[in-house]
């Protein structure tokens, strides 16, 4: 297992040189830069880093992917906290995966500026031979181009038929582009993502599911700024949502299929709803919301919106806001909130993707033991380099 060492005054001054020279185990390293070439990791086990000293961007081009990965357990790792970030950016796939087994994605920043719909920030697929294993991603932020339509632009686009196959998917900031979700035996669960849009412009969607096979689940998340946050197609199974936020979209959902979604400690404000008649919202805070019929249990129509300023997306709860304390225990599935706050903090937990705190002081965050999100540098997601 060696270090192979990319860049300028370094051993190899491309990856495809670096490429010649791996083997199973072996890490590239590559040093401040951009490189305007694909990026085929040829072997198992290996993995794509940087230097640490530096901005690292790999650019795609047109080529089908980036970064493509054809075998087994590789990774790739950006840098974590508060140092420059991996960018791979592309005008087709950024991350493509096509047969391989089980592969990480972190600490990366991923610009697909395709504006058709094959194209995708990450293109997970399990055709060919494999498509089973461990598959990770985490914080990572996601980003399309600056023209985009409802069905184009995802962010990602999972296309799965394996049971044994494992997702870990949490922190992921999403703007201009979104997740399709289409897998049909092994369940995905999305924990702390932001998706946003700008559905005043172009309509944009947050996660879109047509997998007929498993339920997926998201929670402590936000959604704002979108045409449709959640939409269930025809056949698939609804998502289940906790504790999220949603706010300022056009539709909250439109899952329009024949069995009970769950929507369990949410706060929906400021847009519609478009649900199977069977759509239960349970522990939920609705404010200046409209759309079709649905059973309420335990729900409370606020007065006021909930959180402490809209208008800049903090959706923090304020003293005395009608979210806090109306949601029911959900022990050993939301534990914690956004900033990794214990739940519940009061007699019970909150409403949305935060837990209001008396002192006002954040938690720890699972997101490398740091206090708070450290990973945004004090930033709001839609604020990382103007992107």
């Amino acid at each position: 297992m060696a270090d192979l060492h990319v860049g300028v005054a370094q051993t190899y001054a491309t990856f495809a040189d670096a490429s010649a020279a791996s083997a199973d185990g072996d890490t590239f390293i590559f040093h401040p830069g951009t490189y305007a070439a694909a990026v085929v990791i040829p072997h198992d086990n290996q993995t794509i880093t940087t230097s640490q000293d530096g901005a690292v961007a790999i650019d795609g081009g047109s080529t089908p992917g980036a970064i493509t990965l054809t075998h087994k357990d590789n990774f790739i790792l950006g840098l974590p906290g508060d140092g420059p970030y991996l960018t791979v950016d592309s005008t087709a796939n950024c991350v493509l995966h096509y047969g391989g087994d089980g592969f990480t994605v972190q600490d990366c920043t991923l610009i697909s500026t395709s504006t058709n719909d094959v194209n995708f920030c990450v293109h997970l697929s399990s055709g060919g031979s494999g498509g089973t294993g461990a598959f990770t991603f985490r914080r990572l932020k996601l980003r399309g181009p600056a023209a985009y339509s409802l069905y184009r632009s995802s962010g990602m686009w999972f296309n799965i038929n394996y049971s044994t196959c494992v997702f870990t998917c949490e922190d992921l900031d999403f703007a201009r582009c979104y997740a399709a979700i289409d897998n049909r035996a092994a369940p995905m669960e999305f924990n702390r993502i932001t998706v946003t849009g700008g559905y005043g412009t172009n309509p944009h969607t947050g996660i879109g599911f047509s997998g007929k096979g498993v339920v997926n689940t998201v929670k402590n998340s936000k959604f704002w700024d979108l045409s449709r946050a959640f939409v269930g197609q025809a056949g698939a199974k609804p998502p289940v949502v906790l504790n999220c936020t949603l706010d300022d979209n056009a539709e909250h959902f439109d899952v329009r299929v024949a069995l009970t979604s769950t929507i369990q400690n949410c706060t929906l404000t400021n847009g519609a709803v478009d649900f199977y008649p069977t759509t239960v919202l349970t522990n939920c805070l609705l404010w200046n919301i409209t759309g079709t019929a649905y059973t309420q249990t335990d729900c409370v129509a606020g007065t006021v919106s909930p959180y402490v300023d809209a208008s800049t997306q903090d959706y923090q709860l304020f003293v005395g806001s009608e979210a806090v304390d109306i949601g029911v225990l959900l022990t050993g599935i939301v534990d914690f909130d956004y900033d990794g706050v214990a739940r519940p903090q009061g007699a019970a937990p909150d409403a949305g993707a935060y837990e209001y705190e008396a002192t006002g002081v954040g938690g720890t965050s699972s997101w490398n033991g740091a206090a708070g999100l450290s990973f945004w540098n004090g930033l709001t997601p839609s604020s990382w380099n103007g992107v």
